[in-house]
């Protein structure tokens, strides 16, 4: 999913229809991180995943709104860090029983 932002950035001409699958990636993200912090066995993993899908957010909203003058290159943080996260995590963080998880 967050190379689908990657891609979007990228192109100059952006289809309207294009612009709704913005809500929809949010959609799909948020249940990704959820099912990721239920399954981390690192505490601070959990602050990492949400701090990133809520900038990620911001970014998205903000771009829609035009609350605040972003570069179109903000995404790119918050979409590179989820996809970093969730790698390490399933390398690294991701429980095999639910014991060594942290609740």
């Amino acid at each position: 999913m967050p190379l689908l932002l990657i891609f979007k950035g990228s192109l100059t001409y952006v289809p309207s229809w294009w612009k709704g699958l913005d809500y929809i990636f949010l959609l799909l993200s948020f249940l990704a991180v959820y099912r990721s912090t239920q399954t981390t066995s690192k505490a601070f993993m959990k602050v990492l995943f949400w701090g990133s899908w809520f900038v990620l957010t911001f970014v998205i909203l903000n771009e829609k709104l035009e609350l605040l003058p972003l570069p179109e290159v903000s995404i790119l943080l918050p979409t590179l860090s989820l996809i970093f996260l969730h790698e390490y995590n399933r390398r690294y963080c991701t429980c095999a029983t639910d014991k060594c998880c942290t609740k």
